[in-house]
């Protein structure tokens, strides 16, 4: 199945124009999570369909996840508290939220220790590790309110672990590769954009043809994509290559397609990927 995208704490996910298979955001494991920017390996979920159990490449919550208990993105917890998401029901990655006393004052982009339910990142921000719920050293990464299109600036407002992690990232040109060193650009299909994340494949792997639990399991330059759009596929999800529409680029019988709607979303026009023809 594919990476499930994420829905906002605030407000659902839009709907998709044309993507594959409903893929949504992953950057996490398979249970959905995401990846720290400028940060260790993570993995993020925003990828798409689920099981009743709620599972993805990098995205996906239980469907008895407990309600959050506040909005991670407006901080709208009292006076001396912040509003951050953490791990109640699953091992892997975040799928609720809760109010915590602020216990410390680390910036954006630094570095940052995560404990079980909280960690040393000021107000506003979220100590990305391996995984969005692990405990550990990570690197503090900016929430965003999902109702403000303004509150990330240039970057995108992306609605990671059905929208409890909403984070700010930034955007990319997916055939370029424009993303800092460490990062790729990856689709991030349940907001129909592209940008960047910390890859999250292991030594070795993360080529065309195999598994991807999250969107960043793929190489640069790679889309993880569901069996049924792929010729051959072992699991769920595969990487497959990104494409120039009009270019006849991928192995038969794959064709390149367009990954977003044109009419809707013109800034990807002629980015597509591998798949079975339609």
């Amino acid at each position: 199945m594919p990476p499930r995208p994420l829905a906002s704490v605030a407000a659902r996910p839009r709907p998709l124009a044309r993507c594959p298979a409903a893929l949504a955001l992953a950057l996490l494991p398979a249970c959905g999570c995401a990846d720290a920017d400028d940060g260790p390996d993570a993995t993020t979920s925003t990828a798409t369909t689920s099981t009743a159990a709620g599972t993805e490449a990098g995205f996906v919550q239980a469907p008895d996840a407990p309600a959050p208990e506040c909005d991670p993105g407006r901080q709208d917890c009292p006076a001396g508290q912040k509003c951050t998401p953490y791990a109640l029901l699953a091992e892997c990655c975040v799928d609720t939220t809760r109010c915590v006393p602020v216990s410390g004052a680390r910036g954006e982009g630094e570095a940052c220790t995560r404990a079980d339910d909280t960690d040393d990142c000021a107000r506003g921000l979220f100590c990305l590790t391996e995984q969005s719920g692990g405990a550990g050293p990570g690197t503090c990464v900016a929430l965003c309110d999902v109702g403000d299109p303004g509150s990330c600036g240039a970057d995108h407002c992306v609605q990671f672990n059905d929208g409890v992690l909403p984070l700010c990232r930034a955007a990319c040109d997916p055939l370029a590769q424009t993303c800092p060193q460490g990062q790729a650009c990856y689709a991030v299909l349940t907001e129909q954009v592209f940008v960047c994340l910390t890859s999250s494949f292991a030594p070795g792997h993360g080529l065309a043809g195999e598994p991807c639990a999250t969107i960043s399991a793929c190489r640069p330059g790679l889309l993880c994509a569901p069996a049924a759009e792929l010729d051959v596929c072992p699991e769920d999800l595969c990487c497959t290559p990104l494409c120039p529409t009009g270019v006849e680029d991928c192995p038969a019988p794959l064709a390149c397609e367009q990954v977003y709607d044109v009419a809707a979303f013109p800034e990807y026009a002629g980015v597509g990927y591998c798949r079975l023809p339609e």
